[in-house]
């Protein structure tokens, strides 16, 4: 084994030592769609990457989600500090220290042919508009309902405000449910994303929408407030759900 191998063994544990160490703040999305006929291109992909990663053991996290009825795919990659997407090696590196630049050069080419498009947003996770982060996993999920809501412009502190309603209203309603959200600083906004994991699509079926929690904690009256507010600072609220890929790499 060459000294530059080992230098680079060494630099990437390193990294990930660091990263790992610390809770995640940031969270870096890649949205992927891709030709149906070609999206196990990508699947493939993702899969010797995770391969890659763990054979390597270069400690980079990931966690992939896959919208059942389209061929949209987000890749995440969890952060602890901005900088830390830019100082962690690239796929294309990791790849080829584990199988090699001939096997990296034929999956790239694969996945370009798949590929429709790539887009990526930069986010911040917002502990004080979450509810229960601290048990945010994804062992033991079957899918995660994402919430995108883009707000007016400059209204982004009248609707955390109203947001802050509705996590104490799940707070006492439903002391036990898992809500992150994270705010959007790239790639789109303003915008906020609230992300529900969920053992089954059953459960998703009986949770209280937001307007439901309100009214069930507080009463008819904040409902229809709840909902005032919502018609004032809201341009678009939308919910998907999202299956766990099989991707998911050095989270848990």
């Amino acid at each position: 084994m060459s000294l530059r191998v080992v230098l680079i063994g060494a630099a990437l544990a390193a990294i990930a030592a660091a990263q790992q160490a610390a809770p995640p703040n940031y969270v870096y999305e890649i949205w992927w769609e891709v030709y149906t006929n070609k999206s196990a291109a990508l699947t493939r992909y993702l899969t010797r990457l995770r391969e890659a990663d763990l054979k390597i053991a270069s400690g980079r996290r990931r966690f992939a989600d896959v919208h059942p009825w389209s061929n949209r795919r987000i890749v995440s990659v969890p952060l602890a500090e901005l900088g830390d997407y830019d100082r962690r090696p690239e796929s294309a590196t990791v790849f080829r220290q584990a199988f090699g630049d001939q096997e990296y050069r034929q999956y790239a080419a694969a996945l370009a042919e798949a590929q429709i498009s790539r887009t990526s947003y930069l986010r911040k996770y917002r502990n004080d508009l979450s509810l229960n982060r601290d048990r945010q996993a994804r062992e033991g999920i079957q899918a995660t309902a994402y919430s995108f809501v883009t707000v007016l412009p400059a209204k982004e502190p009248q609707f955390e405000e109203l947001w802050r309603r509705v996590i104490a209203a799940y707070r006492k309603v439903a002391p036990e449910m898992v809500l992150t959200v994270a705010e959007t600083l790239a790639g789109g906004g303003p915008q906020y994303v609230a992300a529900r994991p969920l053992a089954s699509y059953a459960q998703f079926e009986t949770d209280l929408t937001p307007e439901q929690a309100v009214e069930k904690a507080f009463g008819a009256a904040e409902r229809e407030k709840f909902n005032r507010l919502v018609s004032e600072t809201v341009r678009k609220w939308e919910t998907f759900l999202f299956d766990k890929g099989n991707f998911d790499t050095n989270v848990r």
